[in-house]
């Protein structure tokens, strides 16, 4: 599953100071990490990219919680996610073109707009002979035996509501902990 994690170092500091607070900050903490956590749900489903709605529908949030310990999780398990939050090839961590071969077939076949980049509208093929040809026609039937693909630019939907919220998070617990005298 694709999700955002926050580690929080002196885990054991931590832990034994909130085990002597009170049941009340227990409750009021795990309500603001549910409430957070589906507030990051709502904007990730808002600003992830749309072509057949599957990802969008299937992010979703977990809240479990052992004890005094609340646990949030916000993620997805469609299996191209992490391609679209981070990009491929040129554009993603990599950073560098990729090749795409026939499995199993001698040639790959498709129209000049499967392997057209968007931003300049052009293709780039290697042919037959292994010379590199640019197609400029969209729309064009093309049959080649790999492409050099650049790749797609990321179209981050989960991180950003995350970095957004967790000021405000970090904030509403200050609140909390000062309203209950720590």
């Amino acid at each position: 599953m694709i999700g955002v994690a926050v580690k929080i170092e002196r885990q054991a500091e931590l832990r034994k100071w909130a085990e002597d607070l009170p049941d009340e900050f227990h409750k009021r903490t795990s309500l603001l990490v549910g409430s957070y956590a589906l507030r990051i749900e709502k904007e990730a489903k808002r600003q992830a990219p749309v072509a057949t709605n599957i990802l969008r529908s299937s992010i979703h949030t977990d809240i479990s919680r052992r004890g005094q310990q609340t646990r949030a999780k916000v993620g997805t398990d469609v299996h191209y996610a992490p391609y679209l939050e981070y990009g491929t090839g040129l554009y993603g961590p990599e950073r560098r073109a990729y090749e795409i071969k026939p499995k199993t077939k001698k040639a790959l076949a498709f129209t000049a707009r499967a392997g057209t980049q968007l931003a300049t509208g052009r293709a780039l093929f290697r042919s037959k002979t292994g010379r590199l040809i640019l197609n400029r026609k969209r729309g064009t039937k093309t049959v080649v035996r790999r492409v050099i693909h650049p790749g797609i630019h990321p179209q981050p939907y989960l991180h950003p509501p995350f970095d957004r919220l967790v000021p405000f998070f970090m904030n509403d617990l200050r609140q909390i902990v000062t309203a209950l005298g720590r």
